[in-house]
């Protein structure tokens, strides 16, 4: 038996041949060759950058993981520097990672909420066992030790010291720094608000799979703190770690892990977003975080004070099994809503005169949270002779079934009151059951308005939701532009105002198998939906070739070949439109190639050396990309078997361009560079998750 994928070099010990003569042999050798598959680095993000603002250090962060089997997964997130000219540290910073693992688990500042009655803040700590228990569905003598286990103690012998690995793996979850306010809100209270926190200190919060939301230190990469959701605490969720479930007919039966042994889950694996928001009258910094893959929930933090972070609300639409492959036969909404110092769950169950369609809480169509939201305010209606009141609102769409098919499930776009996580409206599509994609909202001007934003369905459909009216009643949804013959797109949109027509920007695909498994054609799309564009068939048709150029007003498209699948959202910056693919190879024991798209927004014409529309790397994945101040920063997948040789166009400064520990950077080219318009282009929701294949 040998080993699958080796790089052809028969001195750095890639290749091994497994000669085995009993069963025991056979098992041992396979175990060896997927410990060694599993074994390297991977990301299953975008990077989040950091740019260097008057004359001050900027920063990259850089999230990656190593897969185990029967065991926690090992997490890493990096910080790389970036001087005042934009250049990369060559090594990192900090790993946070190890910064963690150098403090004791008992010396950790871990906390969760309390809504058996008391206050709302509960130290996650074995002094607290007794109370934690009931949530966790343990008896206090397990509640013990598995709090122990889950702070970093070895309890069950895993390595050679008394502590365990702590950083769980950071798959799919977004990244957010958070400092002095920068934005740009023209509002007076804004003004006030930035210079009381303008030394706030800066922390950068990400989600794990260990369940816990991490707040690292940005200049030392330290865990200040970190945050268990209800959601994630309750119905076994996270004890699911050190649960083994097997299923007989409807019953699941429950075996407690008292041994080496652990079960890595979905925990905290969706995305996040943060925003400035108007409450009462003051600005807060509230931080927004999705379950994703692992269920249909959703929870809000108040982090204005990164001293003291307050709980506001937590979402769960209770429907799935606790393996999460079935549906339950009784469904219900929970809701974890605070009032003082004192949070209480409600759980409302589905029927329709416990959750009329007119509820506040009617969460009923949601599901893995897989759709990144929008953050922002609309102008609500307080009676005549009022002044219209400023509303700060979250907009997302349902998520995805993960082809856990229901009849239930109704396509639809919740509009949140961002202060307890309340319905204003929910728009709907009665066609569909799922809306997937990140919300696109078109900004005015440089405000966080949100009169328009767009979102796709898994039936080919853009849709532009209408939020003009001060009456939520009479907000709308339509159909304004038609994929003909495509599953849709499964990440996030684009939208920008290029020379004042909106332009939406479309890649099409199910790279993610979020929505069905059925052989289509998959696009990249360039729409003036302002010119009348409405379907693809009003668009130029381009090819990837250098020479392939539109010059409709209505925009173009281009077909993605059959064997190639897009692995990052379209991004739009300096007139001209950025995203990644992969390219599987034929032969199953080597590595594909990824390719990096660069297009005139209006044209498509290619931005690198003599036209050319994309550049190739072969041996790693690109799974996503952010660009600020002229430099492109990717997220990347190396293969430990494959040779990767780094393109003449992809450079920094006069230099080639290179891969650091999962992310690769380099200068935009220079035809973007140099571009240069009369109009803003509009704001774009930061790149999120991608999906991890080895």
């Amino acid at each position: 038996m040998a080993d699958a994928g080796d790089d052809g070099d028969e001195n750095n010990n890639s290749s091994k041949a497994y000669f085995v003569t009993d069963v025991d042999q056979l098992m041992q050798a396979f175990k060896d060759i997927f410990k060694k598959i599993q074994s390297f680095k991977s990301t299953g993000n975008a990077p989040l950058v950091s740019p260097p603002i008057g004359g001050q250090e900027g920063g990259v962060y850089v999230p990656n993981f190593t897969p185990r089997i029967e065991r926690q997964w090992y997490g890493h997130f990096y910080k790389y520097t970036l001087d005042a000219n934009g250049a990369m540290s060559k090594s990192p910073e900090w790993d946070a990672a190890s910064k963690l693992d150098a403090k004791s688990y008992s010396a950790r500042n871990v906390f969760t909420v309390n809504w058996k009655g008391g206050n709302w803040k509960l130290d996650f700590k074995e002094s607290n066992a007794s109370t934690l228990a009931p949530m966790l569905g343990l008896t206090p003598d397990q509640a013990s030790k598995f709090i122990r286990w889950a702070l970093g103690s070895d309890e069950w012998d895993e390595d050679t010291g008394s502590e365990r690995y702590k950083l769980g793996d950071i798959y799919h979850s977004g990244l957010v720094e958070i400092g002095p306010p920068r934005g740009s809100n023209p509002h007076g209270d804004y003004w006030t608000f930035k210079e009381t926190h303008a030394d706030r200190e800066k922390l950068v919060y990400v989600q794990a799979n260990d369940g816990m939301l991490h707040a690292f230190k940005a200049d030392t990469g330290e865990e200040k703190w970190a945050f268990i959701p209800p959601n994630v605490l309750a119905e076994g969720r996270m004890t699911g770690m050190k649960q083994d479930l097997a299923k007989s007919g409807n019953t699941i039966t429950v075996t407690w892990l008292d041994k080496a042994k652990s079960n890595p889950r979905y925990l905290l694996d969706g995305t996040m977003t943060a925003e400035d928001v108007l409450i009462d009258g003051t600005y807060h910094t509230v931080l927004l975080g999705l379950l994703g893959y692992a269920g249909p929930g959703f929870y809000a933090l108040d982090v204005t004070n990164p001293d003291d972070p307050q709980f506001m609300w937590a979402v769960e639409n209770a429907i799935y099994n606790r393996k999460g492959d079935e549906l339950l036969t009784d469904f219900f909404v929970s809701y974890w809503g605070r009032s003082g110092d004192t949070v209480t769950r409600t759980d409302k169950s589905h029927d329709k005169e416990v959750i009329p369609d007119d509820s506040d809480l009617n969460y009923k169509d949601l599901r893995f949270t897989q759709s990144t939201p929008g953050i922002g305010y609309v102008s609500l209606d307080q009676g005549e002779g009022q002044p219209l009141k400023t509303q700060w609102v979250v907009i997302m769409g349902n998520g995805s079934q993960m082809r856990i098919n229901d009849a239930f499930s109704v396509a639809s776009i919740y509009v949140i009151n961002i202060e307890n996580g309340k319905l204003l409206r929910v728009l709907k599509v009665p066609s569909m059951k799922q809306i997937i994609t990140p919300v696109a909202i078109l900004w005015t001007g440089s405000t966080r308005l949100a009169k328009y934003f767009y979102v796709g369905d898994d039936n080919g459909i853009i849709h532009e939701g209408d939020l003009t009216n001060s009456q939520p009643s009479k907000w709308t949804m339509k159909d304004v532009f038609d994929i003909k013959g495509s599953v849709g797109p499964s990440y996030i949109l684009d939208c920008a105002y290029i020379d004042r027509n909106k332009w939406i920007f479309i890649n099409t695909g199910d790279y993610e198998t979020l929505m069905k498994d059925v052989n289509v054609t998959d696009y990249m799309i360039a729409a003036n939906i302002s010119s009348g564009a409405s379907s693809i068939n009003d668009l130029a048709k381009l090819t990837s070739d250098a020479g392939s150029v539109s010059t409709d007003v209505k925009g173009w498209y281009m077909e993605i070949p059959e064997d190639e699948y897009v692995t990052s959202p379209p991004v739009y910056y300096n007139g001209h439109i950025f995203f990644s693919s992969y390219i599987k190879s034929e032969d199953i024991c080597s590595v594909g190639t990824s390719r990096i798209y660069v297009l005139n927004a209006t044209t498509g014409k290619g931005a690198w050396t003599g036209g050319a529309k994309y550049v190739e790397l072969e041996g790693v994945k690109v799974s996503g990309i952010v660009i600020s101040e002229g430099k492109v920063y990717a997220g990347v997948t190396e293969y430990p078997q494959a040779q990767t040789t780094i393109p003449g166009d992809l450079k920094v400064g006069e230099k080639a361009a290179v891969i650091q520990d999962g992310l690769l950077a380099f200068d935009v080219p220079p035809e973007v560079a140099e571009w240069d318009s009369a109009y803003p282009s509009g704001v774009m929701v930061p790149s999120y998750w991608r999906r991890w294949i080895p």
